[in-house]
């Protein structure tokens, strides 16, 4: 699991609809952290990203069965793989 988080280069704000990946590294701030947690964003967690509204924001993601919108600047500190 080290291995493939090692290689995280891409953001989860970059993803398009349709990509899916693995949450490798969340350095965000601790109480953006602590919202992130309670809704499942975990590191080694897939991710699905489904799309974003009209406007390019807030973007959609599948996490754990669960669909959640999260702003694109909240998903700058998220690694993925």
């Amino acid at each position: 699991m080290d291995e493939l988080m090692a290689c995280c280069k891409s953001r989860l704000s970059q993803m398009t609809a349709g990509q899916q990946a693995v949450i490798g590294r969340i350095e965000v701030p601790e109480t953006l952290a602590e919202r992130l947690t309670a809704l499942g964003i975990l590191e080694g967690t897939s991710v699905k990203c489904l799309g974003a509204g009209p406007l390019g924001d807030p973007v959609a993601y599948e996490i754990r069965r669960t669909v959640i919108a999260l702003r694109r600047a909240d998903c700058m500190g998220i690694e993925v793989c």
